[in-house]
């Protein structure tokens, strides 16, 4: 039986006990497999969509206006001084470039901000201060900090979301939650024997991980469904769906002889 068929007949067949658990050959990882394969692709397009949406048209007001800065070999040419309001709120944040001063001076300034010298930008946080020299992160020679260069830099982080950390964030998601259910379906095939216990039904291993296979499938399928419109699925209430769904594989074992366990 294909792995697409499972995902939607483990809701609701009853055929599967005699047809899959009793008959099947194979343990059902496939599908789980294939779950994982989906909740990869899902959350890879929805923050494609997001990082796709994101426009520098949004941030273009914080950099409007700021004076054009020539930084040759890490040093910025001429004297420039500028305060700018760019959080319109001039007492909670301030942004001062002053390229007279090789440092910073923050008296009667708000607690947070930026303050841009001649050879490095200083962050203020709190009590927190930060620098970073233009040499850190600007190629050796001449370049122009302008809003065209904050728009390109911007493009280009962007750009490389997009390409590069994108399939290394889709290929680690699969991987993570494909690790996830494999160590769900051992920790079912686990309980399954509580449920032996119980009712008094000794299926073979391969039967008990074809149980538990089918009985987190439901949950499985749901948790997607749910992600989807941003809805929560709890573990309880996932762990609750699969025993459910195990008992009832179980109960309708109970007219059957008992097999012993093969290892």
């Amino acid at each position: 039986m294909g792995s697409f068929k499972l995902l939607y007949k483990s809701f609701y067949d009853a055929s599967l006990f005699s047809e899959f658990v009793m008959k099947g050959k194979k343990l059902g990882i496939a599908p789980l497999a294939l779950v994982s394969f989906i909740s990869t692709a899902l959350i890879t397009l929805l923050l494609y969509i997001l990082v796709s949406s994101f426009s520098f048209n949004a941030l273009r007001p914080l950099f409007t206006g700021l004076p054009e800065l020539t930084v040759t070999d890490g040093e910025v040419r001429g004297d420039v001084i500028v305060t700018k309001d760019v959080m319109g709120k001039s007492k909670d944040f301030f942004f001062v470039v002053n390229t007279s001063s090789e440092t910073a001076d923050f008296s009667g300034l708000p607690d947070t901000g930026i303050f841009v010298a001649k050879k490095d930008v200083f962050f203020k946080g709190g009590k927190r201060i930060h620098s970073l020299a233009f040499k850190e992160f600007l190629p050796s020679g001449t370049t122009v900090l302008n809003e065209s260069f904050f728009e390109n830099g911007f493009n280009t982080v962007k750009g490389a979301v997009l390409k590069v950390f994108l399939p290394i964030f889709c290929l680690a998601f699969f991987v993570f939650s494909f690790w996830g259910l494999m160590n769900a379906l051992l920790f079912f095939v686990f309980i399954s024997y509580a449920f032996s216990a119980v009712m008094k039904k000794s299926p073979t291993l391969e039967q008990r991980t074809r149980i538990a296979a089918l009985s987190l499938l439901p949950s499985a399928v749901l948790s997607i469904i749910t992600g989807v419109f941003g809805v929560t699925f709890s573990y309880a209430i996932y762990f609750i769906i699969s025993l459910v769904y195990m008992f009832t594989y179980f109960k309708r074992m109970e007219n059957r002889p008992a097999v012993g366990d093969s290892i």
